[in-house]
């Protein structure tokens, strides 16, 4: 059977020499931190008559399931199609730690940042700003994940399936989970997470139900790419579960 579990989300820059940097409230009462272990620095080397941008980055977020291994990754924006595979071939390699909370595994959606530099004759990573990465605006690069203001129009759903009801828990005045997934090119929701505190069931219900969803194909300039949305539940309601 098919184990759903709540993810952590963080975001994170990750370059050589710089280890992952959580900014995430939750991770404060985790007893153990999601960690990556780099098992090789991914480069490209130029092939004869081929011109590559001397710097470049590429950013994609992946999913860790909580037994440590790749669950699932999306490009967000890459400087070149090289450095793209590249670090889609890196990601794959590298070993993971789940992090762990009230003593259990967690899976984990973070955000990675590659900044590629050349070196001699190999374009390679190179340690940078892990802050400035993050919020600084690239130039010349190609987008993958739109903002829904980006859109040609917002992508409507063909299919909804409601969560399973659940029972509060007592004392507890959650009345419902906000799902954060992405919506790739062909409609599917991919990578949904919910905040990794609150009512466990909620969450599992939620994420079992968002799985099964479908959308019309999110489009930029008559293009589909990528989105990234969310959707409330309600469980405070009986036969109301979306909004």
């Amino acid at each position: 059977m098919k184990t759903i579990s709540r993810f952590l989300v963080l975001l994170a820059g990750f370059v050589i020499g710089v280890t992952l940097v959580n900014i995430a409230s939750a991770a404060d009462v985790l007893d153990q931190k999601f960690q990556i272990i780099q098992t090789g620095d991914p480069s490209v080397r130029p092939l004869i008559g081929e011109s590559l941008p001397s710097t470049g980055i590429v950013r994609m977020v992946i999913n860790v399931d909580p037994d440590g291994k790749l669950a699932d990754w999306l490009l967000i924006e890459s400087a070149h199609t090289r450095f793209a595979v590249a670090a889609i071939e890196a990601v794959k390699e590298w070993k993971y730690r789940p992090a762990i909370e009230r003593g259990e595994p967690i899976g984990v959606r973070t955000e990675l940042v590659f900044n590629f530099e050349m070196r001699g004759q190999v374009v390679s990573m190179s340690c940078v700003d892990t802050v400035a990465m993050l919020t600084q605006r690239f130039s010349g690069v190609q987008k993958f994940v739109y903002r829904g203001g980006e859109l040609d129009s917002i992508p409507q759903p063909l299919v909804m399936v409601s969560p399973q009801p659940v029972v509060p828990l007592a004392g507890s005045t959650q009345q419902g989970v906000l799902v954060d997934f992405y919506i790739d090119e062909t409609g599917r929701p991919r990578m949904a997470t919910v905040d990794s505190k609150g009512n466990n069931d909620m969450a599992i219900s939620a994420l079992i139900a968002i799985e099964q969803w479908r959308f019309t194909p999110p489009m930029f300039k008559r293009h589909p790419v990528a989105v990234r949305a969310s959707q409330w539940f309600d469980f405070s309601k009986a036969g109301l579960a979306a909004k």
